[in-house]
């Protein structure tokens, strides 16, 4: 596509489709989004507000055009073709059916331009049972078997399913322009988040049954990969999985004895009576090798961590 930036026109809202084309470079891609002026973002009223508008629609949204639509009418319908015509690929997140009732699902629109790449990101994909239930973030997560093993009563401070549906969208928007061939993409979130998920589905296949908090490493359940108090009721993590920095670890709190118990769950407890006895300060200017101090984003850019 030479220089020409590759134009994107998006009918989607919340987060999986804008989300999604938040992540491209904006030197490459021109991205339009079309709202339909009877039924615009909801995003828009998410707190917090600044100026009656959600930071986070304004942060996702940001250097995108903003092109309010009138999907009902015939100009309406007029200025969605000639935005069609113009486009490389177009991203969609309504139910199943609706954009064939506007007159443009994917169909529609390859015969105005031959030559487009269209995908859809919905719940449960075009041909699911359940493709015309509404589902969002949580009912994915309920139906993939993450919240039973998240013990049901925690729901993720971040929207899992749309995050992980957004980045699998962005990869196949960059996938489909390699090919360089008009296509359609039916992305499902169900199914994107149980591939996402592969590490707790594969055992939770084997296992035939609940899952235990010590049957993989990286629950936390394990000395070597844990999260651990200190004396001002502050949190440190270690994630010294690697037998040299687990052995680093041990050296640097003197305690070269539990070389040889980085998967005894018993270890932890003998390791918080350490790391619980100095502050947090204390320890994040030991500076030892995969053992981080957990932090607000405020406190991480203070700090150097995040830039």
């Amino acid at each position: 596509m030479g220089n020409k930036k590759i134009i994107i026109i998006e009918f989607a809202s919340l987060l999986p489709g804008p989300f999604a084309t938040y992540l491209l470079d904006k030197q490459l891609f021109e991205i339009n989004k079309i709202e339909d002026v009877r039924n615009p973002d909801q995003l828009k009223h998410l707190k917090p507000t600044q100026n009656g508008v959600s930071v986070v629609y304004n942060e996702i949204n940001r250097n995108k055009k903003n092109i309010q639509v009138d999907f009902r009418s015939d100009t309406g319908a007029k200025k969605i073709t000639d935005l069609v015509k113009q486009a490389d690929i177009l991203v969609e997140n309504h139910k199943p059916g609706r954009m064939n009732k506007l007159g443009f699902g994917y169909q529609d629109c390859l015969k105005i331009n031959p030559k487009l790449i269209y995908i859809s990101v919905t719940g449960f994909g075009q041909k699911h049972p359940l493709s015309q239930f509404p589902a969002h973030d949580l009912n994915i997560l309920g139906l993939s078997g993450y919240l039973l093993f998240n013990n049901n009563s925690l729901i993720p401070p971040l929207p899992l399913a749309d995050i992980f549906s957004s980045y699998h969208c962005a990869l196949s928007i960059l996938s489909a322009l390699i090919g360089n061939r008009p296509q359609y993409i039916d992305l499902s979130m169900l199914d994107i988040f149980i591939k996402s998920s592969t590490l707790i589905t594969t055992i939770m296949k084997h296992r035939q049954g609940p899952l235990e908090q010590d049957d993989f490493i990286l629950w936390g359940s394990y000395p070597c990969y844990h999260i651990y108090k200190t004396q001002d009721k502050r949190l440190m993590v270690l994630s010294a999985i690697e037998p040299m920095f687990w052995s680093d670890f041990c050296n640097e709190i003197n305690r070269v004895d539990l070389i040889g118990r980085s998967l005894d769950p018993n270890a932890c407890a003998e390791i918080e009576s350490i790391i619980s006895a100095k502050p947090q300060k204390y320890w994040i200017e030991k500076k030892i090798n995969s053992f981080t101090p957990v932090l607000s984003y405020l406190e991480s850019q203070k700090l150097g961590y995040v830039k």
